[in-house]
This record gives C-alpha cells, structure tokens and sequence, in this order.
C-alpha cells in the first residue's frame, strides 16, 4: 500500500483530534475506511460531506472513491463553502 498524508480540517479535525497524519491507501475509498475504523461512523459521515481532494484537485473532478493514491499524495477534507 502506498503512505499518504491525510490532512483533517474543521470538525472533521476536532472529531479526530489532529490536523494530519500518514496512512497506507491505496484509494480514497481506503482513506475512507481507514477513517471509520479508527475514529468511528461520525467521523466517517463527517468525511464523506466534506469537499474531498487529492493533490489539490477535487475528486470530483478525478474518479471519486476510486481515485487511486500513490505514495507522498495529500489528502485533504476541507469544508464546504458557501457564498454569494
């Protein structure tokens, strides 16, 4: 498995009690998994409604779940912003 840098921000942080870490994955499905195994099904929902990216990228803009991670990638959770 490849080791990534997650990086926590706003309550996901707080639910977690860092700001980052490195884990092995694979995907950002196995980041996921990672994150409800060790810090339970809240920090999982709350990590799921977050803006998910990759290298700075949205997943959205990748293959969402499926966006394979190599080693020294950033994951990040960032809040969802609003505006107008």
């Amino acid at each position: 498995m490849s080791k990534v840098t997650v990086k926590y921000r706003s309550g996901l942080a707080e639910t977690v009690g860092k700001t980052e870490e490195i884990i092995p994955a694979d995907s950002v499905a196995d980041v996921l998994k990672y994150i409800k195994a060790n810090y339970g099904r809240d920090a999982y929902r709350t990590a799921r409604a977050m803006v998910i990216a990759v290298n700075e990228v949205g997943i959205l803009k990748l293959r969402v779940f499926k966006t394979a991670l190599e080693d020294g990638d950033v994951v990040q959770f960032l809040p969802i912003a609003g505006g107008g």
